[in-house]
């Protein structure tokens, strides 16, 4: 040993002094193993980083008696029970699995996710993974989990049956309504005319637009077949009645499960007119005998089957009261320019309602008449005993 170690003048290199090998525990290097010091070899006598006890404590075991810390020795497992935070050393499995996630470290495996209630979200941790729906059996509801979607049938040209799931459309009359051009609104001397009814020129293509509002027994059916409830008839009767107490959203997702959809502003009105610039269809006056809407001294109350009264000049029924329909637009201002086929805005808080409805006035149930209040509530979610809705497609060439 050389002379200045036996004075305790050691040349220490870490641990270890270089001149006689004695090593001094405060300089241990744990930090290649928690167990063993990489520069002299020496085993750690370690203490529990939870509750301080000493390395005994352990008696060679994976957690600390004293504390139940799931541990070795210096090593940290908690941050991944399969290797070391600190040293990185592999261990055997220390997971605690409930289904696909650690209880411990909250490490998942993939061969253990319950996709059975969502096939895009684990049930368990919340993972989403690509989209495992089977929609072989039902267009629109998952088989596996029940998750609806949007409208994703196939109808074939002339057939009525979905060639992926073998649902059948629900029977809808049509009426072909041809291309042309109008004044849209109504002009500034029509009795009882709202400020938002400015007249401009609108050009259409021509489309096909359901003879009658959507019924109960079309619209049941459609309820069957995904599994929807059913609206409330408020004890009216279903069958041909229109179908009432149907959302914006209803109305939409209904016309688009056949590959269809809701006419627009424009649409509805070119189709209600039928080629005529008088307030009603019918000319300037509405009588009882001519459509369902309120009348002291011949009120009905309640709506009446569809086709209870003639149609218009193009073949449709009921464009003048029985129940107010959505339209597609959301409700705006109209364009004081000539239009082709408008859409109505990209956004807004409102949906449009056409016709008045069996509790209206005449003055509501006018060709050019709008909704004539905002509604409190999102179109999602207003659903009332006086709408209802018809659908249109458009013409193919």
């Amino acid at each position: 040993m050389a002379f200045k170690c036996k004075i305790g003048l050691h040349s220490w290199n870490g641990c270890k002094c270089s001149n006689c090998g004695k090593i001094r525990n405060e300089q241990h290097d744990w930090s290649r193993d928690c167990e063993k010091c990489s520069k002299c070899g020496k085993i750690a006598i370690g203490i529990c980083p939870t509750c301080g006890k000493k390395y005994s404590t352990w008696e060679n075991k994976p957690y600390c008696y004293t504390c139940n810390k799931y541990i070795i020795n210096f090593h940290n497992w908690i941050m991944d029970c399969e290797k070391c935070s600190k040293c990185g050393k592999p261990t055997t499995n220390f997971h605690k699995w409930i289904g696909c996630r650690c209880i411990q470290c909250g490490k998942t495996r993939d061969e253990q996710h319950d996709w059975s209630k969502d096939c895009e979200k684990c049930s368990i941790c919340n993972k989403t993974r690509s989209n495992k729906h089977d929609w072989s059996k039902d267009c629109e509801n998952c088989s596996k989990c029940n998750k609806t979607r949007s409208n994703q049938h196939v109808w074939p040209d002339n057939s009525d049956t979905c060639s992926i799931c073998q649902i059948s459309k629900p029977t809808i009359e049509w009426v072909k309504i041809p291309a042309g051009s109008f004044l849209m609104g109504s002009p500034i001397n029509e009795i009882d005319r709202s400020d938002d009814e400015t007249q401009h020129k609108v050009i259409l293509n021509a489309f096909r637009m359901s003879k009658y509002a959507i019924t109960f027994e079309q619209y049941d059916a459609y309820c069957d077949t995904i599994g929807k409830m059913k609206p409330n008839d408020e004890g009216w009767g279903r069958g041909k009645r229109p179908v009432i107490n149907v959302s914006w959203e209803d109305a939409n997702s209904f016309a688009q499960s056949i590959g269809c959809r809701l006419p627009t502003e424009a649409e509805w009105e070119y189709a209600c007119r039928a080629g005529t610039t008088t307030p009603f269809n019918t000319g300037n006056k509405l009588t009882a005998t001519q459509a369902n809407y309120y009348l002291e001294g011949d009120y009905r109350q309640q709506t009446l089957p569809v086709g209870s009264y003639n149609a218009n000049a193009f073949g449709l029924y009921d464009m003048h009261g029985n129940v107010w329909e959505w339209c597609s637009d959301w409700l705006n201002d109209y364009s004081t320019t000539i239009e082709q086929n408008p859409q109505g805005p990209s956004s807004g808080t409102i949906r449009s309602r056409r016709g008045g409805c069996w509790s209206s006035g005449a003055i509501y149930c006018r060709s050019a008449n709008r909704l004539p209040f905002i509604l409190s509530i999102p179109p999602q979610d207003y659903r009332d005993h006086s709408t209802g809705f018809r659908i249109v497609s458009d013409e193919k060439e």
